[in-house]
């Protein structure tokens, strides 16, 4: 047994320490045996074990581990941010938080899975948003309800809803509020995109103007307007449809506008008495077609 400077309690069978003990200056205990220090306490209530000190405690060789066999233990190593040092279950010391400089990284079978910065979550890839995925060549985003019901994305301000991305009562179609359509509002402009910046197709929110072909500005007050760019017509008319298409082929005026207007009160003209007449505007300059029926 060895020997201690201070008061302590009692001492029985070799080392065994029962009531308050008290230990002042330095203690060390030697054992070779496995067991070298076990602490037993047996009622409830309290703690087994507690430090109060303001110094460090110091692991100098071996992990922590729980007794549980797959229980998680706490590995004394330097920790990487492929070397996990927080071991769920100390059977598989390969998995579990690694660290990198001001990162806390998720390490699955010595590899890193996905990392936690002041910026954000990375999954596979240093975040530069609060959520960054790098998927390579798999998808990016799984969406799956177990349950059977319908699986939606939801986007909330507090308790009110205001968006969601989903399907609706049919595969593959993805809704708004109403079963079989696709929403998207927005108080702006929504764009769709023919390759790079190249916008195809433009929707104006407040306004509701639709431009085509990179149509953007659709005039002062425009309210429902279609406007579709110029651009080239085909060199031949497939059959069974009805293109509309903008071509500039006036002789000077390289930005000529074509616009339709519902039709007016007709103006009879001689002998003739028209049944409809259609507004149209050419370069801002207002005609009139006068048509009666066949």
């Amino acid at each position: 047994m060895g020997i201690f400077g201070g008061v302590f309690g009692n001492i029985l069978n070799a080392g065994l320490f029962t009531g308050t003990s008290t230990f002042d200056g330095k203690v060390i205990i030697d054992i070779t045996d496995p067991e070298a220090l076990l602490l037993r306490k047996d009622a409830d209530g309290g703690d087994l074990i507690a430090f109060d000190t303001t110094n460090n405690i110091i692991l100098h060789t071996g992990n922590i581990n729980a007794a549980n066999a797959a229980g998680p233990a706490i590995v004394n190593a330097a920790a990487t941010a492929t070397v996990p040092t927080l071991i769920p279950n100390k059977a598989e010391l390969d998995t579990g938080w690694g660290w990198a400089s001001d990162v806390l990284t998720a390490v699955l079978g010595g590899s890193e899975i996905a990392r936690f910065n002041t910026t954000g979550l990375g999954i596979k890839i240093t975040p530069t948003a609060p959520l960054h995925i790098d998927a390579g060549a798999a998808a990016v985003l799984g969406i799956f309800q177990g349950d059977g019901s319908t699986g939606q994305v939801y986007v909330r301000e507090g308790a009110t809803l205001r968006g969601f991305f989903g399907y609706g009562d049919s595969p593959d179609i993805f809704t708004g509020a109403i079963a079989n359509s696709f929403a998207i509002r927005s108080q702006g402009a929504f764009h769709l995109g023919a390759g790079g910046d190249a916008l195809a197709v433009t929707i104006e929110g407040a306004s509701k103007n639709v431009g085509f072909n990179g149509a953007t500005a659709f005039g002062t007050s425009a309210v429902g307007v279609i406007a579709v760019n110029i651009g080239t017509p085909p060199s031949d008319e497939p059959a069974g449809m009805i293109q509309v298409y903008a071509r500039d082929s006036s002789a000077g005026a390289t930005d000529a506008t074509l616009g339709l207007g519902l039709e007016t009160d007709p103006v009879v003209i001689g002998t003739f008495t028209p049944s409809h007449k259609i507004p149209v505007w050419i370069n801002s300059v207002e005609y009139h077609i006068q048509l009666d029926a066949v």
